[in-house]
């Protein structure tokens, strides 16, 4: 009953806004991976059932990708840097999809004082799977593994905190 209550308000939510968060395939599982941050942690994605993942894929070379970071750091620090029911991440591919190494990433992130962590998808597998066609480009996943919707493009805090509210129970 949670669980419905929860996909028929981000379905309202997502509805409501405009033209940013898209529903993506009802019901089907977010595909799964592994993948390392800037700190060194592993994360696997279905790991983390029973919280609901926002995954922000971003590169260093987009104008709106560097200001997008503000934006994640504050979704993040905003649901409790990753301590609660939501996990922020974000995803960058360096050398793939980013010239940038994932050395060079990791000191772009601590210049902006970004915090929140970011997968470093080396061989462009999370990309592959996700296949986001902008950048940057935000994932919602809910807590049970399924893929809920995304936002192509800049996502706006308001979109970021709504989705993390619902994710929330808020």
């Amino acid at each position: 009953m949670k669980r419905a209550l929860i996909l028929c308000a981000l379905a309202l939510c997502l509805a409501a806004l405009p033209l940013c968060a898209r529903p993506a395939l009802a019901e089907s599982a977010a595909p799964d991976f592994t993948a390392v941050d800037q700190y060194g942690q592993a994360w696997t994605l279905s790991q983390q059932r029973g919280r609901a993942v926002l995954l922000h894929f971003w590169t260093t070379w987009y104008a709106w990708c560097d200001r997008d970071l503000a934006e994640l750091e504050a979704c993040y620090l905003e649901a409790g840097a990753n301590q609660g029911n939501v996990l922020v991440l974000g995803v960058a591919s360096p050398g793939v999809r980013d010239s940038a190494s994932a050395e060079e990433i990791t000191a772009f992130l601590a210049r902006r004082g970004v915090t929140c962590p970011v997968l470093m998808d080396t061989d462009g597998a999370i990309y592959a799977q996700y296949a986001p066609v902008d950048l940057p480009t935000t994932y919602f996943v809910s807590p049970a593994g399924a893929m809920l919707g995304y936002c192509p493009g800049p996502a706006e805090r308001n979109t970021l905190r709504q989705l993390v509210s619902i994710a929330s129970g808020n």
